[in-house]
């Protein structure tokens, strides 16, 4: 396992904890691009590629999954 492991660990429970008090259902998207993150390093993938998968799928979830929720709860 890459060295940024405690990194990726770290910003997802951020993220969570973050959507868990405001429960705005925008920082769980962060939360699933960092568990996507952990997935490349345990593969051991390069930062830089973590990253972008952590940017990518935090992208696309927010914009895909957020209005999703936000209808739903409504």
């Amino acid at each position: 396992m890459g060295d940024y492991l405690i990194l990726w660990v770290i910003i997802g429970v951020i993220a969570l904890a973050i959507d868990i008090a405001t429960s705005a259902f925008i920082f769980i998207w962060f939360t699933v691009g960092a568990v996507a993150a952990i997935i490349a390093n345990v593969l051991g993938y390069q930062i830089s590629a973590q990253v972008i998968t952590f940017v990518f799928v935090s992208a696309l979830f927010t914009g895909v999954g957020y209005p999703l929720a936000k209808n739903t709860i409504k």
